[in-house]
């Protein structure tokens, strides 16, 4: 692989992960298959929360109130990726929540309604994150702040590939 190959595997991960614009000069050639893209997520993850880092830092440079700071990045991360966690997040609640079986379970995991499961997994998922970016938001200084939110960036971005190598595809 080479370096372009690289930047284009981590320009498509930009485009799979959010709605930033990517140029089409990134996907001349590209079958649209992620299977080799994956290893990009964690460095697509870190370029993508760059603006909420930024925000974050500047925020806490102006003792913004911690749960302030967390919900505007949250807001913005929302912003970025177009939800697509959040929806990822609420349809998997919903389908492990409300199937009686498999064929359930992805029924309801299809349906673009969002279920009382999704719709409490999502409220628990901000109260969660907020409540931990504003615990630790008073400790850190503001560049500490903002690469602490880089490297969950990237983890999550790597947890994610991880755990797709090692369950078999819902269908």
């Amino acid at each position: 692989m080479t370096i372009q190959d690289y930047i284009d595997d981590i320009a498509r991960s930009v485009a799979f992960l959010s709605r930033v614009h990517v140029p089409q000069r990134h996907f001349i050639g590209h079958d649209g298959r992620l299977s080799r893209a994956v290893s990009a997520f964690p460095v697509a993850g870190v370029l993508i929360v760059l603006p909420p880092a930024a925000l974050a830092a500047v925020l806490s440079a102006f003792h913004a109130p911690p749960l302030l700071l967390a919900f505007a990045v949250l807001g913005l991360q929302v912003l970025i990726t177009g939800a697509l966690h959040e929806d990822g997040l609420s349809d998997s609640a919903d389908g492990i929540g409300g199937g009686k079986d498999k064929e359930s379970a992805l029924a309801i995991m299809k349906d673009s309604r969002a279920g009382s499961y999704g719709v409490v997994a999502l409220v628990l998922s901000f109260g969660i994150r907020s409540t931990a970016i504003a615990a630790i938001a008073p400790y850190l200084t503001p560049a500490g702040l903002a690469m602490a939110l880089l490297a969950v960036a990237a983890a999550s971005r790597t947890a994610m590939v991880w755990h797709w190598s090692l369950l078999p595809p819902a269908r």
